[in-house]
């Protein structure tokens, strides 16, 4: 129960009771729930932006930026491949051929030779 409160009203030398009024009472209701409300909102973004809760498109952009990670390493990997298959060419196209060979003799398969002949 609520503690009953007076004021000392001095033109009639009195102790008068303090009466709150519905309005009063409806507007301290009115301001707790709106204060609950804010600060429950507030707490409710901060949460959300923490590690600790994530949201399906917060595990779907990590997913993605994984496939991203391996997709790169894939692609290293072939391109380190390909500077090797590079680097032997450079290799074979730098050495001079040796004297005693006849040289390189570059023959049309037959097929096309025949055809050739024939047209």
């Amino acid at each position: 129960m609520a503690k009953v409160k007076y004021y000392y009203d001095s033109v009639n030398l009195a102790y008068r009771k303090i009466k709150i009024r519905k309005r009063r009472k409806f507007g301290y209701a009115v301001l707790f729930l709106l204060a609950s409300a804010l600060f429950g909102f507030l707490t409710f973004i901060i949460l959300l932006n923490t590690p600790y809760f994530d949201t399906p498109k917060d595990r779907l952009l990590e997913r993605q930026a994984e496939n991203l990670k391996l997709n790169y390493a894939i692609l290293n990997k072939k391109m380190d491949e390909i500077d090797d298959v590079v680097e032997d060419i450079e290799d074979r196209d730098n050495k001079p051929a040796p004297v005693d060979s006849p040289g390189l003799c570059y023959a049309r398969p037959p097929s096309l030779l025949q055809a050739k002949k024939r047209g």
